[in-house]
């Protein structure tokens, strides 16, 4: 099994970055309140945002950032965790062996 989540370019201020998940359906939450600081808007959105790996590859190519793949055994046993390239495929070390 696998779990993928992509993360916005750091340079991108808070309100920005709540612009784009809001607009790429990210999230639900509406418009943050004018008086939040840019810490707690960013407390509020998490770091890490889970979703497909196409999604992860569309966003890096879109607007920058990083993605990765987390790995987990049958039994829910976290194996490996790969950064999410745009060319080629992204495979675990697992499916390697």
């Amino acid at each position: 099994m696998r779990i993928t989540y992509y993360k916005l370019p750091q340079n991108l201020s808070a309100r920005e970055q709540y612009r784009i998940l809001k607009a790429e359906g990210f999230t639900s939450l509406s418009e943050p309140p004018q008086n939040l600081t840019d810490d707690e808007i960013l407390r509020v959105l998490g770091i890490n945002h889970q979703c497909k790996l196409s999604e992860a590859k569309r966003m890096i190519k879109k607007y920058g950032g990083s993605g990765f793949t987390e790995w987990f055994d049958k039994d829910g046993s976290f194996t490996d965790s790969t950064e999410v390239m745009l060319n080629g495929r992204n495979k675990g070390s697992y499916r390697s062996l």
